[in-house]
């Protein structure tokens, strides 16, 4: 299990420390800074969220591509979802063509392949952390 039902109610109530937001959920990090907690712009009783889809999209995930992770994670009963806090680069898709110089927080177009299988969503700026040679899919909601 990953954080704890203490602070994901805190999280709900906005009372962690903010780290940053999305098109639907908002990011609180634990004061040890080991679990983020996502949670929902919107009414926390639509039955498909953006954290249930993203529990659902890792538990597809059966294989994953050589030196790729899901960071572990736990869906809250009520809505918010926990995931070991991943400390690293982020990256995300980039369109550059073979003869421009992409940026260095850009995927390589064989990763970009290989994470589109797992998720679509994921090879967005920012859902994909590279920490010591690994990539995390640290974004895999709708």
């Amino acid at each position: 299990m990953v954080g704890n039902e203490n602070d994901a109610t805190l999280a709900l109530a906005g009372s962690l420390e903010f780290l940053g937001e999305g098109c639907t959920r908002r990011v609180y990090i634990d004061d040890a800074h080991t679990v983020v907690y996502k949670v929902e712009h919107f009414d926390q009783e639509v039955a498909h969220t953006s954290n249930y889809d993203e529990v659902e999209t890792a538990a597809r995930a059966t294989v994953l591509p050589d030196n790729v992770r899901i960071p572990a994670m736990t869906l809250y009963p009520n809505g918010v979802l926990a995931m070991e806090y991943i400390d690293g680069n982020p990256l995300g898709e980039c369109f550059c063509t073979a003869d421009e110089e992409c940026y260095d927080d850009c995927l390589s177009s064989d990763m970009v392949d290989k994470l589109s299988k797992v998720s679509p969503d994921c090879i967005s700026w920012g859902n994909v952390i590279l920490r010591e040679g690994i990539y995390y899919l640290v974004d895999l909601g709708h």
